[in-house]
């Protein structure tokens, strides 16, 4: 009869010809069917290499579903049950078209901003600044909305000592059509627009939420970013002066040496590997080190092709001096020196190119924004809407409200249920859930 359905009745008449056929048969059956259809044409997609629009069949018959998921729950037994498995199915295999189109994309940009992440976190709606997961959390907790740096030509096992760097390792050798790569974090953006915002005492606009008015503020979209970085070469944040900055340093090889958690010989051993391998940076890398000015964050916007003369020089630097440290005894901060010293060797090689073969590049600083809970807001999604096989009936919510000083007794009160819990066996639909807030 579904096939019926499918085959026989024009598309503006199906969705009103669905409603006889739940009736009759159930809504757990026709979420069932209409999912087949979803999870087969996604399937064939995926096989033959097509791209699904979103006014396509398969979209309109998921649109249809999910009318019907709510009342899944009318249905006991079977039904219902391969009605969630069949979902679960579909819903997997839009994931991947999704993601598929969206690497796709981003990879027929002009401009590719890479923002850095190791987290769930809010990004702006746009094809020039995209997220980039990092780190070993994506092994078994992959954001499908970010690109990743474990895939292609990489070093993401060196995420730990190069942090950031392994997104730049990752635009260099995977990246080609691109006219300008450039770099962000997760809570660290430019300001791409010619307001001038207030800054703190280290040279950063503070800010909280990456929500709508961030990105129209900060002009955090395509059209903004396009017109604010056209035609330069070289971008960084602003180059701030040291001497301003709490604290008695008063140049960059000071300000080393008084980070409490990292080792100032380090400084020392990789000037002297620059030198080594470079002769012509000694100028750069002893101007630089005492002098009183820097840019932060490992954050700038490069032509392509510069940018590859710049990766080209420093990671072979960073991977010889990775070799030749002994790190066994470092402590979690320290061991990301490699990370900490690359924001050093950025400053020289910006030094170095201005003062010679760059001199007529044309460069802009712009602002660096610190979005201080980049974090999506807590969104409170009812259990039943989770997961479908819950009755909305079966739900019990339970509400703790503590701050820190009731911070023991809160995490007395937890661990007291999931000591309950571990004693009983699942509960069985029907049973009932309990659903746990903490304010």
């Amino acid at each position: 009869m579904i096939g019926d359905w499918k085959s026989r009745l024009a598309p503006e008449d199906q969705e009103l010809g669905l409603e006889p056929f739940a009736i009759l048969f159930g809504p757990a059956v026709a979420v069932r069917e209409l999912y087949r259809f979803v999870r087969d044409g996604a399937y064939e997609a995926i096989a033959t290499g097509v791209e699904l629009s979103e006014d396509s069949d398969v979209y309109r018959f998921r649109n249809y579903a999910k009318k019907y998921v709510d009342l899944m729950n009318q249905d006991e037994g079977r039904a219902f049950d391969r009605a969630v498995a069949m979902k679960r199915i579909a819903d997997e295999h839009i994931e991947y078209l999704r993601r598929v189109h969206m690497v796709k994309m981003y990879e027929q940009q002009p401009i590719r901003i890479l923002i850095t992440s190791h987290k769930d976190v809010d990004v702006p709606q746009s094809n020039y600044l995209q997220p980039m997961q990092v780190g070993p959390g994506q092994k078994t907790n992959r954001f499908n909305y970010m690109l990743h740096d474990d895939e292609g030509d990489n070093i993401t096992e060196k995420n730990a000592m190069y942090c950031e760097m392994t997104t730049q390792y990752w635009a260099w050798k995977n990246i080609t059509d691109a006219r300008y790569v450039g770099f962000g974090h997760y809570r660290r953006y430019f300001n791409f627009t010619d307001t001038v915002y207030p800054e703190n005492v280290f040279g950063e606009v503070m800010d909280d939420f990456i929500d709508e008015d961030a990105i129209k503020k900060y002009g955090l979209d395509d059209q903004s970013v396009a017109h604010c970085i056209e035609g330069y070469d070289l971008i960084t944040t602003g180059v701030k002066d040291i001497r301003k900055f709490p604290g008695s340093a008063n140049t960059p090889l000071e300000q080393y040496y008084a980070a409490p958690l990292l080792h100032p010989k380090d400084m020392d051993t990789m000037a002297a590997l620059i030198v080594e391998r470079h002769p012509e940076y000694a100028e750069d890398v002893h101007d630089f080190l005492n002098g009183h000015h820097q840019c932060f964050c490992n954050m700038y916007i490069m032509r392509k092709e510069i940018f590859d003369r710049y990766a080209a020089w420093v990671f072979p630097l960073v991977d010889e001096w990775t070799a030749r440290t002994d790190m066994s005894t470092y402590s979690k901060e320290a061991l990301r020196t490699p990370g900490h010293l690359t924001e050093r060797l950025f400053n020289i090689w910006r030094m170095h190119m201005l003062r010679t073969e760059g001199k007529d590049w044309k460069v802009k600083e712009l602002q660096c924004i610190h979005f201080t809970n980049p974090e999506p807001r807590q969104k409170f999604t009812p259990l039943f809407e989770e997961k479908t096989e819950i009755a909305r009936q079966d739900v019990v919510p339970v509400v703790f409200a503590a701050d820190n000083n009731y911070a023991p007794i809160l995490t007395c009160a937890i661990g007291s249920m999931l000591e309950k819990r571990r004693s009983k066996p699942l509960l069985r639909r029907g049973s009932s859930q309990y659903q746990y807030w903490w304010f």
